[in-house]
């Protein structure tokens, strides 16, 4: 029998186009654990369905490098200004 996955919901700013929220999900779901991934621009959210065993430091970690690398930081998105990973950060049930 498999182990209950546990949905949580996440704020991304720094998106503005659906290349970026694609970058984003596909990095999120290449990680263990990490059973689906839905990223939204429009809300700047993403919600994941995840295992207890996924590392969710890591994950943070990949959505900096997939945001980085979709071109938000530079040509698609606002940097938030805050500086680090505050473009990141889990939102309350």
């Amino acid at each position: 029998m498999s182990a209950p996955l546990t949905q949580s919901r996440y704020r991304v700013d720094g998106m503005d186009c659906a290349s970026c929220a694609t970058k984003i999900a596909t990095a999120a779901k290449r990680l263990p654990g990490i059973a689906s991934a839905s990223v939204s621009v429009a809300t700047g959210t993403m919600t994941i369905s995840h295992g207890g065993e996924s590392d969710l430091a890591l994950l943070e970690s990949r959505i900096e490098g997939a945001r980085l690398q979709a071109g938000a930081a530079r040509s698609c998105g606002r940097r938030s200004g805050t500086g680090g990973l505050g473009f990141f950060r889990a939102l309350r049930p």
